[in-house]
């Protein structure tokens, strides 16, 4: 899986969750779902669980992404990759509103807290 291209960006009323959908070079497309946690930590964080997952729907089977871990880094750099080619060669059909709640995602996601 490439992700190469933002296709849309939410923010949920669940009181704070973050979902992104990509396309990859096979024209795939994949979610990333950062979910809210119900309670903030001591620092007042509220986002834990980073999931990605082919299609629209997460599988029941689905296991969160570690924080730290060469997958979370990998899909970090993915995502600062795709917002920096925004800067650099403007808009196709996605909104500026997507990619600044993906920004606002992405911020959540380097600091989320542990679960």
């Amino acid at each position: 899986m490439n992700l190469l291209h933002l296709l849309s960006a939410d923010i949920y009323r669940d009181g704070g969750s973050y979902g992104a959908r990509f396309s990859d070079s096979d024209n795939q497309t994949y979610t990333l779902w950062l979910q809210r946690s119900a309670m903030p930590d001591n620092a007042g964080l509220h986002h834990r669980s980073l999931f990605l997952y082919a299609g629209d729907t997460r599988p029941s089977d689905c296991k969160p992404i570690g924080i730290g871990t060469p997958e979370e880094l990998s899909i970090v750099a993915t995502i600062e990759s795709i917002l920096a080619a925004d800067q650099r060669q403007g808009r196709d059909h996605t909104s500026h509103q997507d990619f600044e709640r993906l920004r606002q995602m992405l911020s959540y996601i380097k600091v989320r807290e542990p679960w």
